[in-house]
């Protein structure tokens, strides 16, 4: 079957000319998270990556002759600051966000964004609502889904669990997303493994997570699986090491972070995690270099907060327009090499090439669990 990439541009193109296309001082790209209150080491992240991603494209002559800036703002993880931030991105003319980091934030946003058409692009958010509710052809999702990450928990719980005999636990912090998260690590365990034997609930922000690990202890669990934020996972990574060294911990894609390996430190050792696959020495090579020399977090998802935005800006340079329905139409039906390989999104807006393995930490680092 040939490429119908040009084909599809040319179709693209046709329908941006039915748009007027504006002279713009700067093109702006708005950054939605938690900037500076909350888990401010994720908003550090999301700021850094986008920040290198708008660079290279100034660096390289702009888009259709017109430079980029970023307008950063901080929803805090919460609903009800998002929608306001959201429309304060609306009030700058905003051509594209991405974010909200958070999915407790993004979800509602997005109906900001589909209501005043504004291309928002989520490299983060990994609730199943965020796409699932149709909120409208220009919300995309870069990142995974729960559903999809709960199913490559469970499976490699199963594969531990080739015995019968490993009794499984789910411990989440009470967070939308966690709440989100754990109820469908619990479908695919039944589905999969089988049920945990318990289910337990965290306050976030503790200073130590002993209870939580004498519950675990005295129900002799063999693995948790806990969803948290990355200082969180690594308190309890930290407890458990004392206490229990013969539990297995595996968290979420939330943990992939710096924060999380200096937090935990030695305790971070053969901890699992659910993750997209690692391009940083593949396809995101050269930016985990810039991103690492910066001092910048360019683990887990910093790759795809750059894609996001490399994504975008591929749509507009080959429709030769701005305007969302265009960029929209051209990502459904495209797909764009970025730096986590080729990225299309279906009918939804998930990325369609977006998978889930689990990955092992080891010295500091990650890798491919065996």
């Amino acid at each position: 079957m040939g490429d119908d990439r040009p084909s599809i541009v040319a179709a693209c193109l046709l329908l941006s000319l039915t748009f007027a296309v504006p002279v713009y001082a700067d093109i702006r790209i708005g950054v939605a998270g938690p900037i500076n209150s909350g888990n401010t080491q994720w908003g550090a992240r999301l700021t850094a990556a986008a920040q290198l991603a708008v660079n290279d494209i100034n660096s390289a002559g702009g888009i259709l002759g017109e430079k980029v800036a970023l307008e950063v703002v901080d929803d805090r993880c919460e609903a009800v600051d998002a929608v306001a931030v959201a429309n304060q991105l609306v009030a700058q003319d905003a051509r594209l966000v991405v974010g909200h980091y958070c999915s407790e934030a993004s979800v509602p946003a997005s109906a900001v964004y589909s209501h005043e058409n504004i291309i928002q692009i989520s490299p983060t958010a990994t609730s199943n609502l965020l796409t699932d509710l149709g909120s409208g052809p220009r919300i995309f999702r870069i990142g995974g889904r729960d559903d999809a990450q709960a199913k490559a928990a469970a499976q490699y719980i199963g594969k531990l669990n080739a015995a019968g005999s490993l009794e499984i636990a789910v411990a989440y912090d009470g967070s939308v997303y966690s709440q989100s998260l754990a109820d469908q690590v619990i479908s695919e365990l039944k589905n999969l493994v089988k049920p945990p034997k318990t289910v337990e609930t965290f306050a976030p922000g503790a200073a130590d997570y002993t209870t939580l690990v004498n519950k675990l202890k005295s129900a002799s669990i063999g693995i948790v699986f806990a969803i948290g934020s990355d200082k969180d996972i690594a308190t309890i990574a930290k407890t458990l090491k004392a206490s229990a060294p013969t539990m297995r911990l595996m968290g979420s894609d939330a943990i992939a972070t710096k924060t999380f390996a200096l937090e935990a430190g030695a305790a971070a050792d053969s901890v699992l995690m659910t993750l997209p696959p690692d391009n940083r020495i593949t396809s995101g090579a050269n930016v985990t270099i810039r991103l690492k020399a910066a001092n910048a977090d360019s683990f887990g998802n910093a790759l795809a907060i750059y894609a996001a935005i490399q994504a975008w800006a591929q749509a507009a340079k080959d429709t030769r327009s701005f305007d969302a329905a265009v960029i929209a139409a051209y990502l459904h039906l495209v797909a764009v090499p970025t730096v986590i390989g080729s990225v299309r999104f279906d009918a939804k807006g998930d990325n369609v090439s977006q998978t889930y393995g689990v990955y092992e930490w080891v010295s500091g680092d990650y890798k491919l669990a065996p």
